[in-house]
């Protein structure tokens, strides 16, 4: 395999997993446990998403197909959710949160 490729999937996975906003949300939410506790936790948090990860990495193109689904409607419909989501934060039309 390629590194530029190597590199590529590496970038692309950290985006999708943002640990470095995770990190703060799991600490939270795990505040008080024991140490071996939140290990556990943790630990079955990262295997269940590499086996979704996995799973949609190797079967997703058919899940997309057997849908009725194409890859170029999928890029489109992604990009106007993105739009529209930018729209809204731009226009502060956003509720407030809880």
């Amino acid at each position: 395999m390629d590194t530029s490729t190597l590199i590529t999937a590496f970038v692309t996975l950290f985006v999708i997993i943002e640990p470095v906003s995770i990190a703060p949300l799991f600490a939270t939410m795990t505040r008080g446990m024991a140490p071996a506790r939140r290990r556990s936790i943790g630990l079955r948090a990262c295997v269940v998403a590499a086996a979704i990860l996995t799973a949609f990495g190797l079967l997703g193109q058919q899940l997309l197909t057997f849908v009725g689904i194409s890859i170029p409607a999928f890029r489109i419909s992604g990009g106007l959710l993105l739009f529209l989501t930018a729209l809204d934060m731009l226009f502060e039309r956003r509720t407030p949160r809880r």
